[in-house]
């Protein structure tokens, strides 16, 4: 699915539902020209981000840092990090983005998964993102 203007509110959250409520996943294959801006804008949502290029190249903005992805390369954005993306060498850019609710991995509030496994570390300040290359 292609998002094309990313909704956001005051406080640059995206107000977009990720999934549902039974399943918190989307994957959204976007082409950065086909977006409204030709780039995705900055804004934070809960959902954790898994972002695969699949085409050209995008430079990607979490907090301050920038990263530039070639194809075959990949980023994961944090839960609640600010972040955006612009392509690169050609305006046809794209990539693949999974985001995917907490909860999917935490199972239920309170679980053991969730205090152990999953909290921790979309509360860990510094860790916003990681970068995955070819090596």
């Amino acid at each position: 699915m292609q998002v094309f203007n990313i909704p956001i509110d005051e406080e640059q959250k995206e107000t977009t539902i990720h999934g549902s409520f039974d399943f918190p996943l989307a994957v959204y294959d976007s082409v950065m020209s086909r977006n409204v801006l030709g780039y995705i804008n900055w804004h934070w949502h809960e959902e954790l981000q898994f972002c695969l290029v699949t085409l050209g190249t995008i430079d990607f903005f979490v907090g301050h840092r920038q990263f530039h992805l070639n194809t075959g390369e990949a980023i994961f954005v944090n839960s609640g990090c600010l972040h955006m993306a612009r392509p690169g060498s050609r305006p046809d850019s794209s990539y693949i983005c999974v985001d995917a609710g907490p909860r999917l991995l935490s199972g239920f509030p309170g679980s053991i998964f969730e205090k152990k496994y999953v909290l921790p570390y979309i509360r860990e300040a510094g860790f916003e993102s990681v970068l995955f290359k070819g090596n």
